[in-house]
């Protein structure tokens, strides 16, 4: 492997992508939700949805393109272990999201969301981000979903060790700050 193609386990082979290693991850659960692996989580790719999104680690150091710490292998073998939990933790958040802050008051379609199944025909996972935000040894894994109910801004769920610790828009799944404060939260 050279310098832009990083094999490292638990990770399937990473390429470098200017910030960070990515590469695809596959999460049974999310099998039957929507395809949305088009840029910024909008549209379906025309393949069946089978749980296969995008995943982005990032780098504590991206000049020096610094491989996975150890919190983030960490964090990748808990979500890819306990895959169906956690599945099922972000989709119990986003049940709660949508129509809760998700509405706009505008589609009858959100207003009989009370379960996860009722998700499918409604959002699709993206991406998954494996941040540099760590604590007691796991980093955080953030889930980004493309969604009927804001196309643009999408919706987004921060986790830590499979606990959700923040939900809202698609960049709710990928910003430090937002990890720092999920964190403080809990600790709190």
């Amino acid at each position: 492997m050279n310098q832009e193609t990083l094999d490292q386990a638990p990770f399937p082979v990473l390429k470098w992508d200017h910030y960070g290693w990515a590469g695809e991850v596959v999460l049974p659960s999310w099998a039957g939700f929507q395809a949305r692996r088009d840029a910024y989580g909008g549209g379906s790719v025309g393949r069946p949805p089978d749980g296969t999104a995008r995943l982005s680690i990032a780098s504590l150091d991206s000049d020096a393109r610094a491989h996975p710490t150890a919190e983030q292998v960490a964090a990748f073998r808990h979500l890819m272990d306990n895959e169906a939990e956690v599945a099922d933790a972000v989709a119990r958040a986003l049940v709660e999201y949508c129509p809760g802050e998700a509405y706009n008051g505008d589609d009858d379609e959100l207003m009989d969301v009370s379960e996860a199944d009722d998700l499918r025909p409604l959002i699709g996972l993206s991406e998954v981000h494996v941040l540099d935000v760590f604590r007691d040894g796991f980093a955080c894994v953030g889930f980004q979903f493309g969604c009927v109910w804001h196309e643009e801004h999408g919706a987004g769920v921060m986790t830590h060790r499979g606990r959700v610790i923040a939900t809202g828009q698609a960049d709710c799944s990928f910003l430090e700050w937002i990890a720092e404060q999920g964190l403080d939260r809990r600790r709190g």
